[in-house]
């Protein structure tokens, strides 16, 4: 990486940049834990969302829904039982993340 012409880091360190943002969420949940509703907070600097799907813990899946990315998605906690859950989102280019949404009563 460079800066005008003055090198700043070296290739070896960049990749362990890149690495270690690649480990980091690129969303949040809030609140979380819920008891009524999340919503799904997504970093616009990073790759465009393209969907988010809720999950059980043995990977059933209860929901899916689209997103742009801009506008934060509200999940209702309605109808489901309290306990753990996984929220995947894909992004356009196939990746995906997923954080876990604790549902309380």
């Amino acid at each position: 990486m460079y800066f005008e012409d003055e090198e700043i880091c070296s290739e070896e360190e960049e990749k362990q940049l890149y690495y270690q943002e690649s480990l980091l969420n690129h969303f949040e949940l809030q609140p979380n834990p819920a008891d009524r509703f999340t919503l799904v907070v997504i970093d616009q600097n990073f790759t465009m969302p393209s969907e988010l799907v809720l999950l059980d813990l043995s990977g059933s899946e209860l929901n899916r829904f689209k997103t742009n990315g801009f506008n934060p998605l509200i999940i209702s906690c309605n109808g489901f039982s309290a306990g753990l859950y996984l929220c995947r989102l894909f992004y356009i280019d196939g990746s995906f993340e997923t954080l876990k949404l604790n549902i309380v009563r």
